[in-house]
């Protein structure tokens, strides 16, 4: 049942990051939140993850911090990408590229093409 409600929140969330085309409102990314703040306290990565990227929507950044960190202790390779994410761009913590690049590189060591992209892109000055 909790991979369902997991499952189901995430297509709802419809893979929700700091990137997204499609903003959640703040009152679904509340909802989201609830729906799987008990798989996170009870230690469920991929739940931590989706609070995580859901916290980075609403712009509160210490506890989107809190719940990727918690993922990303657990290898979850979406929450390190963004982790990645907010030292590249001070979200929460200070700016660090370095850092940001050794997320990144661990997050596509795992298969992640998205870091792999956000590893490429990390020195271009654009970014």
């Amino acid at each position: 049942m909790k991979h369902f409600i997991i499952a189901l929140t995430l297509l709802f969330a419809g893979a929700v990051n700091a990137h997204s085309q499609t903003q959640m409102t703040s009152a679904q990314l509340s909802l989201t939140i609830n729906q799987n703040l008990s798989e996170a306290q009870a230690g469920n990565a991929q739940a931590q993850e989706v609070i995580g990227k859901c916290y980075i929507d609403l712009k509160d950044y210490s506890q989107a911090i809190y719940w990727l960190n918690e993922a990303a202790c657990q290898g979850n390779d979406e929450a390190i990408n963004e982790l990645g994410l907010c030292y590249q761009y001070g979200l929460g913590v200070d700016i660090n590229r370095p850092k940001a690049a050794e997320l990144f590189q661990k997050a596509a060591s795992m298969g992640n093409d998205e870091a792999k992209e956000n590893l490429k892109n990390l020195n271009r000055p654009w970014i």
